[in-house]
């Protein structure tokens, strides 16, 4: 199967994600899968990893929405809420 031509590859990996959480300021554990305690990491590589990519900018557009999302809010945010605001 053919991916579109305005879509790159997925992200498989979250040791791909840490650049891009780094720059947005998410707080990145040393065991890059265990996430307790890093909400943020957390929901960060639950929604990027394997999302469909549609811009070279996305994941960190992505990075960078969850980052600026209070920590207080994180509990009882909704995917659908969030995902409008994605790339």
């Amino acid at each position: 199967m053919r991916q579109s031509q305005t879509e790159l590859p997925s992200i498989q990996h979250r040791e791909s994600l840490v650049p891009y959480a780094k720059t947005a300021g998410i707080a990145v554990p040393s065991n890059l899968y265990d996430s307790d305690g890093y909400r943020h990491w957390d929901l960060y590589c639950n929604i990027q990893i394997e999302r469909p990519i549609r811009s070279k900018d996305a994941p960190s557009y992505n990075a960078a929405i969850i980052a600026a999302i209070p920590l207080d809010r994180l509990e009882s945010l909704k995917f659908e809420e969030i995902s409008k605001q994605l790339k």
